[in-house]
């Protein structure tokens, strides 16, 4: 009697499990969904390309002023992920063609460096980021975004 139990309960959590996957993957059941409320939402926008350079040039100050602590994984995880930002908002920009050229190699050295030196913890890995960091923190200085 238990077996019986059990297969019918396994069952039913299969049939139960395939009826949510079929439902849930678009199709029709994307297609009949009401429309959306009347209400706005709220969306997030993309940072423009100057909040970008402001967010990533805070970023290089805080790191300057205050240096890398032993562990600072965190502080150079921010810096990357703002290049990468950073890269996102220079792209959507209407700069005329190969104004960020050497920006965008400093951006690739950085997240290379960022990927081989994946253990910011350790010493050894900072310079593959830093170095980049700073290269870029330089060239946005030198060539301020209107």
């Amino acid at each position: 009697m238990g077996r019986q139990q059990w297969g019918k309960t396994a069952v039913g959590v299969m049939v139960a499990a395939a009826v949510m996957v079929t439902s849930g993957c678009g199709g029709e059941a994307e297609a009949k969904k009401p429309a959306a409320s009347a209400s706005p939402s709220v969306t997030a926008t993309a940072p423009t390309l100057e909040e970008s350079v402001r967010h990533y040039q805070d970023d290089m100050r805080d790191l300057n002023v205050q240096g890398c602590p032993a562990d600072c994984g965190k502080e150079l995880s921010e810096v990357y992920n703002n290049a990468l930002s950073l890269r996102k908002s220079m792209n959507d920009s209407e700069a005329a063609p190969g104004t960020f050229t050497e920006a965008y190699r400093l951006i690739d050295e950085l997240q290379q460096g960022y990927i081989v030196g994946a253990d910011m913890s350790e010493e050894a890995g900072r310079p593959l980021v830093l170095g980049p960091a700073r290269e870029l923190n330089t060239w946005l200085n030198e060539h301020p975004v209107e």
